[in-house]
């Protein structure tokens, strides 16, 4: 996991289903489009990120109370990856 920007292939995908990741990282906008494809590919549905998810967010400094399961999750996970990054510098390890 990594806060490297969406690709080209996700730009593409997400214009023809008429979705605005600009602003995503590959995570969160892999799991926008998921979202948007989920049922016709045989996934699970969108759901509302759960409380838990946003409790614990918020604990780490992100707000997914209007996301996804699967776009907080995505957020969650690049929020843990920075803070390990930035631990592991401070450590000089």
């Amino acid at each position: 996991m990594s806060n490297e920007s969406s690709s080209q292939e996700q730009k593409e995908l997400a214009k023809l289903l008429g979705l605005d990741i600009s602003a995503d990282t590959f995570d969160v906008a892999a799991a926008r489009l998921l979202d948007a494809v989920a049922i016709a590919i045989g996934h699970e549905p969108p759901q509302n990120a759960t409380e838990r998810q946003i409790v614990f967010a918020s604990s780490i400094g992100q707000d997914v109370s209007t996301n996804t399961k699967r776009v907080a999750s995505a957020k969650i996970g690049e929020a843990l990856f920075s803070k390990n990054q930035d631990a592991i510098a401070a450590l000089n390890l």
